[in-house]
């Protein structure tokens, strides 16, 4: 696998923020819907990176930091895995994301249900 080195400025601090705290979320509070996504799940943990939608920025980010601890701790990552505890009064299931146009495998959403 090539190595690609960091160019900008916003790389070199996505990088050093995974270095330093395992992952990073990229919030798109203007996305229709807001979206939230993991930067580093799989470099640090193994597990595909994960997507939250549609919810304030706080609260996805919030999400995401709850899954990474609980990965994180061994808990396993499955399709249709079942959240409890990310939001209060909703439990979120994990779903694969479709595949990409150029072919990319599939992530994992959390999706409230």
């Amino acid at each position: 696998m090539a190595v690609v080195r960091p160019e900008t400025k916003y790389e070199r601090r996505l990088v050093a923020t995974v270095a330093k705290h395992g992952w990073q979320a990229t919030a798109v509070p203007d996305g229709e819907p807001s979206f939230c996504y993991s930067v580093g799940f799989i470099h640090t943990l193994v597990v595909p990176e994960l997507i939250v939608f549609g919810l304030p920025p706080d609260s996805m980010h919030h999400m995401l930091t709850l899954m990474f601890q609980q990965l994180r701790s061994g808990e396993p990552l499955t399709e249709d895995k079942r959240w409890a505890h990310l939001l209060d009064g909703f439990d979120c299931v994990t779903r694969p994301a479709p595949v990409s146009r150029d072919g990319r495998p599939p992530g994992l959403g959390a999706l409230v249900s």
